[in-house]
């Protein structure tokens, strides 16, 4: 069975750390968290995690560390990181 798209992204993550076997800790750490079955195929965790995609996925493991919510980070495609958006002033109508 080919690999997911959320496997492969793992895959090509860890394997630009320098890891030799990438393939297989990336299945590992799928399997044990969850995400996939024995034969690769996406357990309904595994779905939701990969129906949010890289950037959804980057946001919600920042919001789960940080107690917020991941609506309140934004994502850098070129550092694959998410940061807390900034909060806007209240203005007051009044002078």
């Amino acid at each position: 069975m080919p690999n997911s798209p959320l496997e492969t992204r793992l895959t090509r993550q860890i394997a630009s750390c320098g890891e030799k076997d990438a393939a297989a800790v990336a299945h590992g750490l799928l399997l044990n968290c969850g995400h996939i079955k024995a034969g690769a195929e996406l357990t309904g965790a595994g779905k939701t995690r990969q129906d949010l995609g890289g950037h959804g996925r980057t946001k919600d493991r920042e919001a789960k560390q940080r107690g917020n919510k991941a609506r309140d980070y934004k994502y850098d495609a070129k550092t694959n990181t998410a940061t807390l958006k900034k909060k806007r002033a209240l203005t007051s109508p009044c002078p």
